[in-house]
């Protein structure tokens, strides 16, 4: 078992602590062909795995009857490894002159056995510890607290929510189903506001999927729904840590 971070956004996060989002889908870095390939008659591709989290793209040409293996990819996680989750964060105004590791060593300089901080999250705007948050001069009541943080920089000893890994495996983006599609956080609002914003698409796609094809176009940037790539879909659990 590893443990391994992964980013969220912000409305994602939300989906994860309300239990709609067990499924998170991330574009293969290298794509296992060149376009040309799909339009040659009689072309085959596919992954297939190999055990642990090591798969192989083969494809097939016309008139060659094996199995050619292009490459061979590593899953960025395996079934049971577990993944702590980074998200946008603030701590108490008095620690914004430190960065997430100096608060750490800060922590371990003067006897603590482990890093802590006060910590408000702001997903939910939930902090970690109303004594902690007393004890550094805040109140859990008043306006926000030290500066913003991005993802990016949350250390491990800050994350709260972790997460295991249940399920991987590579698919085409536009191959989602509509179960999948909710199990991505995907609700009824977020698909109205996408049949809202592009109704032609909307004719052609089930609500649902339509939604996840306007959040994964807000994250991925226009075009990247109708590129169609292979991702890695991972289906995930929540644990305490």
């Amino acid at each position: 078992m590893r443990e391994l971070p992964i980013l969220f956004s912000t409305p994602m996060i939300r989906a994860i602590l309300q239990g709609r989002k067990t499924v998170t889908r991330r574009v293969v870095k290298r794509q296992p062909w060149a376009h040309h390939w799909e339009h040659v008659p009689g072309y085959v591709g596919e992954f297939r795995h190999e055990g642990g989290n090591l798969w192989h793209f083969a494809h097939r040409i016309p008139h060659n009857p094996e199995w050619d293996l292009e490459r061979q990819q590593r899953a960025p996680c395996a079934v049971g490894d577990r993944l702590w989750v980074r998200e946008a964060w603030r701590a108490a105004a008095s620690l914004d002159a430190l960065s997430g590791s100096a608060i750490a060593d800060r922590c371990m300089e003067a006897g603590y056995r482990r890093p802590w901080a006060p910590i408000r999250y702001e997903a939910d705007g939930a902090r970690n510890s109303a004594k902690d948050w007393r004890e550094f001069g805040s109140t859990p009541g008043e306006a926000a607290p030290g500066r913003y943080r991005h993802a990016r920089f949350m250390p491990r000893w800050a994350s709260r929510i972790t997460l295991e890994v249940t399920a991987v495996r590579v698919e085409r983006l536009q191959d989602i189903s509509e179960k999948q599609a909710h199990a991505e956080g995907v609700d009824n609002h977020m698909a109205a506001t996408a049949v809202g914003s592009d109704a032609t698409r909307g004719e052609l796609l089930p609500a649902t999927v339509h939604g996840f094809a306007h959040l994964w176009e807000s994250i991925n940037g226009a075009g990247s729904w109708s590129a169609n790539p292979w991702v890695w879909a991972v289906e995930f659990r929540r644990v305490e840590r």
